[in-house]
């Protein structure tokens, strides 16, 4: 997108929700901008962190999310707060430039505002100019993402709903393994063609993934050519799978969304993988991290998902 398409501050501000896919809130938002062939700069990627973290961990924003100069030629700060975070997110606003500059990347712009989802205040901390502000639906860029069939949220928490426990499913008794996986191989690719599961499918699903990595891959290349239905299938299933089943098929449902080029919710159900593993004391999927680190490091889920079909697929003759 190109930074034509944020002239103002307001614009700037309205922009947040149709790049990231939701409305942020208690945020800092930060428009990694790249200069294009004839020379205008684009905007890379957004990224969103919560306001509340420490003036040391938004030091660390360029090696954390591996940012370099040579694609991230400048950056655009956005602080979307409560009043009270005022004073905090200022702090925060500081440290982030003098991190970016450091790393070479120059901050063009830093702008403050409470709210992205009504008319409001903007504030510049450099300046003191303020100036008001006009919702995210009335933005340019969120009709340009309706408009193109994706989905923009009122909240990040709603989309991490999407993803939230149901009651587990029920058990199975272990027979033959083979049988196993090869029964909820043919279940799931029937899913993936639109016929109804069954209520085991997510445990025999689990058993089958956790039993080994390349049963896990296998079942990320079976959705290759159903990535939407794959999506909504492991997220069905990883909500009724608890600790590193769970994890796994988040991780599935995860590189799904990557394939459809919807990184926010690959970038949430990455997050739920790793805090499940974790809070499970299970082994965090090496694949779940490689993700988090690509979608930190503002590669576009296009580029990934290129990346994922051509490792997926077996080399043409």
């Amino acid at each position: 997108m190109p930074t034509t398409a944020l002239r103002t501050p307001a614009d700037i501000i309205a922009a947040a929700a149709g790049l990231l896919g939701f409305a942020p809130t208690n945020s800092i938002v930060a428009y990694m901008l790249h200069r294009d062939s004839s020379h205008a700069l684009i905007v890379r990627c957004a990224i969103r962190f919560d306001v509340t973290i420490t003036a040391e961990q938004a030091t660390n924003f360029p090696a954390t999310c591996n940012l370099r100069p040579d694609t991230n030629h400048a950056a655009i700060l956005l602080a979307v707060c409560d009043q009270p975070h005022d004073w905090h997110a200022v702090t925060v606003l500081d440290s982030l430039r003098e991190a970016l500059a450091d790393a070479g990347i120059p901050v063009l712009r830093r702008i403050m505002t409470h709210d992205v989802t009504a008319e409001g205040q903007w504030y510049d901390p450099d300046t003191g100019e303020v100036g008001p502000t006009y919702p995210y639906t009335d933005s340019l860029i969120t009709a340009h993402r309706v408009l193109s069939g994706e989905r923009v949220s009122r909240a990040r928490s709603d989309i991490e709903n999407e993803f939230a426990t149901l009651p587990p499913a029920p058990p199975v008794a272990l027979g033959d393994h083979g049988e196993l996986v090869i029964s909820t191989a043919e279940e799931i690719a029937a899913a993936l063609d639109g016929l109804p599961i069954s209520r085991t499918l997510p445990t025999r699903a689990g058993i089958v993934i956790t039993s080994d990595v390349a049963l896990r891959d296998a079942m990320i290349s079976a959705a290759l050519d159903h990535p939407q239905a794959g999506a909504e299938l492991w997220t069905h299933i990883a909500r009724r799978l608890r600790g590193q089943a769970r994890a796994e098929a988040l991780t599935i449902a995860a590189v799904c969304y990557c394939l459809l080029g919807d990184g926010i919710r690959a970038g949430i159900a990455t997050d739920i993988a790793l805090n499940e593993a974790q809070a499970s004391q299970a082994p965090p999927p090496r694949l779940a991290l490689l993700l988090l680190t690509a979608l930190r490091s503002g590669i576009p889920p296009q580029q990934i998902r290129r990346v994922i079909t051509d490792t997926a697929r077996p080399a043409q003759d």
